[in-house]
């Protein structure tokens, strides 16, 4: 429990940074090249996932590991994976993952974006505007993210595509199954990102007011 705790801390930690660290340097250096705000979401979401997509196939593993505690600890935990698996073990379903958040965070990022654009920009606001957005692009991806969650967990069925997973998934399951437990994951995105955003803003202006 204390692993999966610590690796999901570690994997949000560093998706934050990388993420809006990306988002930054393409709106600054690189506005030719990346038109809209959706657009640099999207991309710097992409380099965000290839940094630390191991830590979230491991914090997934954690999860969904049960009683036996095959994963102990996190440096143990990437080398079973590696070992079982080989290195490509520790990117298992990257290529949904991409899919799912490339339009996910290009959508946060656009929403906020539009919503800063018509109301202003304010610490305060932005923690709205970043609830809004996450809980609005979660739903639109979720189907997506259910496909790689199936496909992170189902370690020893490499024959399968997360299309062939969700298919099988929708046999069983119906749209509903597409979309169980959508309501907690909205919610959850909702208020990390209305949080993310808030804080982000609040430290941006309070270093660009230590740099005058």
């Amino acid at each position: 429990m204390l692993s999966g705790n610590l690796t999901a801390e570690i994997y949000w930690f560093l998706y934050s940074g990388v993420q809006f660290s990306c988002y930054e340097y393409l709106q600054l250096h690189h506005a030719n090249l990346v038109s809209s705000s959706f657009s640099s979401g999207a991309l710097s979401s992409a380099v965000t996932t290839l940094v630390t997509y191991p830590f979230d196939i491991l914090r997934t593993r954690f999860v969904y590991q049960g009683k036996d505690m095959y994963y102990k600890h996190i440096l143990t935990g990437f080398a079973s994976i590696i070992k079982d698996e080989g290195v490509l073990g520790l990117y298992k379903g990257l290529l949904p993952c991409l899919a799912s958040i490339m339009p996910y965070m290009g959508s946060c990022f656009y929403i906020v974006e539009f919503l800063r654009s018509q109301y202003g920009d304010t610490p305060g606001a932005n923690s709205v505007y970043g609830a809004i957005s996450g809980a609005t692009s979660k739903l639109l991806v979720y189907p997506l993210d259910t496909g790689k969650k199936l496909l992170q967990v189902y370690q020893l069925s490499p024959s399968k595509s997360v299309v062939t997973f969700l298919r099988d998934h929708y046999r069983l399951t119906g749209v509903r199954g597409l979309y169980a437990g959508a309501m907690a994951a909205m919610l959850k995105s909702g208020l990390s990102s209305g949080l993310l955003f808030g804080f982000y803003t609040l430290a941006k202006t309070f270093l660009n007011y230590c740099c005058l």
